[in-house]
């Protein structure tokens, strides 16, 4: 009985040896077909974007100097009506800035130096005060200095109500 049971599990093991390779073989094939199919049919990726909106308070406050030839701007997000109110002052009434609040599009016309259409300007002034209400949109506050060849130091407070 016992030489039985050893020529059982000798043979046993022959089986084993036997298929050892093809088992290898279709193990590898399993393994390289789950590769491929991974990498070909990758998840695509969520593409969500996150957008910050421009919250109620304060969009400029206190003293800034405008470079020479050049503007500061300030974007402004909305995702509801609100208004944006304001007063500016240069250091002397000599010196004069102009103040726009333009959509994201005419922003990018205005830069270029194409035509546009503002929401409220005031022209080159030494001093102003602006309050327009806004809808739901991009919006950017431009303290304007281009005219002039000198830094502008320009006193701003401009709020989102």
């Amino acid at each position: 009985m016992a030489v039985t049971e050893m020529l059982h599990k000798i043979e046993s093991e022959k089986t084993i040896w036997r298929w050892r390779w093809p088992i290898v073989a279709i193990a590898v094939l399993v393994g390289l077909l789950s590769v491929q199919m991974l990498r070909v049919n990758k998840p695509s990726p969520i593409e969500r974007e996150i957008r910050i909106y421009s919250a109620p308070g304060s969009l400029i406050a206190g003293d800034l100097i405008v470079p020479a030839v050049d503007y500061h701007s300030t974007r402004i997000d909305l995702n509801r009506r609100a208004k944006v109110a304001g007063v500016f002052r240069t250091k002397d009434h000599k010196s004069r800035v102009s103040v726009l609040v333009l959509r994201e599009v005419e922003f990018a016309n205005w830069k270029d130096g194409l035509e546009y259409q503002t929401i409220t300007e005031t022209g080159y002034v030494p001093a102003g005060k602006i309050s327009p209400v806004l809808d739901v949109g991009i919006y950017f506050l431009i303290i304007d200095n281009r005219l002039s060849d000198k830094p502008q130091k320009v006193r701003a407070d401009f709020v989102l109500e």
